[in-house]
């Protein structure tokens, strides 16, 4: 799981009427916004798994304020206003939510009390990813000593997402297998296959256009060998059928003896 950090100032959190912003060394990011004004909300659409809420309590006034999930049962927060100014105080913790988009809203409840606001987190899985101002911490891993070995393991766990935001699916599959395939979400998306799959699928008929480009290119040096030799021998077979001629002194020879 991952932690993100969301500032006051981030451009996702919508306030109402009654809102003004401040600021001060010991403030997350050194901003705050603040409101005395019963009423005045809060408004943060978030992607996640739960959200924490976090912000100052006055030396002097009861920061009372009301938040609600997806419409949900307001949760109240009473802040009993301490001796000095504390910081970075949670004043509101989400139960473990369903991943998925969810709506907080935060309402300050009595008139007069300032709400200071400072920061808020987010708890979503490590493959999602958070866009705008926010900033981004994963959880601390286990110790390597504490981490399970998959020498004694008879089968093991595939997290695949199909999309960013799509659902997540866990598969179950014994190690003894010799192939593990993931296309994607659905059976005939193979857009996301590999591409060492499409390769061995591809070699055996690249292998038989060669062989049959080879073996073609052959009969022809064949036939065209036989072709030659065959008009050789024509041609050695027409000279011999042509008498030969006698010379001049041979019939001059011929003509006197007779």
């Amino acid at each position: 799981m991952t932690i993100i950090d969301l500032d006051d100032r981030d451009a996702r959190i919508m306030y109402s009427y009654g809102w003004s912003q401040g600021g001060s060394p010991p403030d997350y990011n050194h901003t705050i916004s603040y409101t005395s004004t019963q009423g005045a909300q809060f408004t943060f659409v978030f992607l996640g798994t739960s959200i924490r809420v976090f912000g100052t309590l006055a030396a002097t006034t009861f920061p009372n304020t009301s938040y609600s999930i997806d419409n949900g049962e307001p949760v109240l927060f009473f802040g009993e206003p301490p001796t000095q100014m504390q910081y970075r105080r949670n004043f509101f913790s989400s139960p473990d939510l369903t991943y998925g988009t969810h709506t907080l809203v935060g309402t300050c409840v009595d008139e007069g009390g300032l709400v200071y606001l400072d920061y808020m987190e987010v708890e979503t899985p490590a493959l999602s990813i958070a866009s705008g101002s926010a900033n981004s911490r994963p959880l601390p891993s286990l110790p390597t000593e504490s981490q399970p070995s998959l020498s004694g393991l008879s089968s093991i766990s595939l997290l695949t997402t199909a999309s960013m935001t799509g659902p997540m699916v866990s598969t179950t599959l014994p190690l003894s297998s010799a192939t593990i395939t993931n296309w994607g979400s659905r059976p005939s998306d193979v857009s996301a296959a590999p591409p060492s799959m499409f390769k061995s699928r591809l070699t055996p008929s690249a292998t038989a256009i060669i062989g049959g480009v080879t073996g073609g290119f052959a009969l022809a040096v064949i036939a065209w060998a036989i072709h030659l030799g065959y008009r050789r021998w024509q041609g050695r077979k027409f000279v011999a059928l042509i008498p030969r001629r006698q010379s001049f002194s041979s019939l001059t020879s011929l003509a006197y003896s007779a």
